[in-house]
């Protein structure tokens, strides 16, 4: 069943794991600007994109947002709540309206306990997830503007994989 999704995190689980996690996904429409969960909240639900764009975001003091990565259909959203960090540490917001599949952290910490394979896919996947979010960290500093709305835009595509990018000359100046 989870082999075929559109979620490359749930496409890769073994045929154990996804038995056991798929009956507890449920269906979810992400919209543009909908906050999914927010910095030192207890994180809600569980996301597997399918479709669409999901921003973490670092808030400052200032009310200022800078976003610190972007995922889609090859992530997990609030993904540490699988492994006893319940609390999230950056906001989620929709950037690109999109769909996939969501569970509620409760039963995914029980189905971490009982399954090595998982634990270890959720505790890789957070890996992953640090390591964009400290080359995006990197690409700020280092290059110039041009240089990192390209690589920008261009993981929006490759997230997307469509040539039509909904997004508008101001939410581009926000990032």
């Amino acid at each position: 069943m989870l082999s075929n999704s559109q979620n490359h995190f749930l496409s890769c689980l073994s045929s154990q794991d996804a038995a056991a996690l798929g009956p507890h996904l449920r269906p979810m429409a992400v919209e543009a600007g909908v906050v999914l969960h927010r910095a030192e909240e207890t994180i809600e639900h569980v996301y597997f994109p399918t479709s669409g764009v999901i921003s973490l975001v670092v808030r400052l003091s200032s009310g200022q947002g800078i976003e610190a990565g972007l995922f889609g259909r090859n992530s997990v959203i609030g993904g540490g709540a699988a492994l006893d960090g319940s609390i999230a540490l950056n906001e989620a917001v929709g950037q690109v309206a999109g769909s996939g599949m969501a569970v509620a952290p409760r039963v995914l910490k029980q189905l971490v306990s009982e399954s090595d394979t998982l634990r270890v896919a959720f505790a890789s996947h957070e890996q992953v997830v640090q390591a964009h979010i400290q080359q995006v960290a990197a690409c700020n500093a280092a290059h110039p503007l041009e240089e990192r709305l390209c690589r920008w835009l261009l993981q929006v595509r490759d997230v997307t994989q469509s040539n039509e990018l909904p997004l508008t000359q101001e939410f581009l100046s926000q990032i």
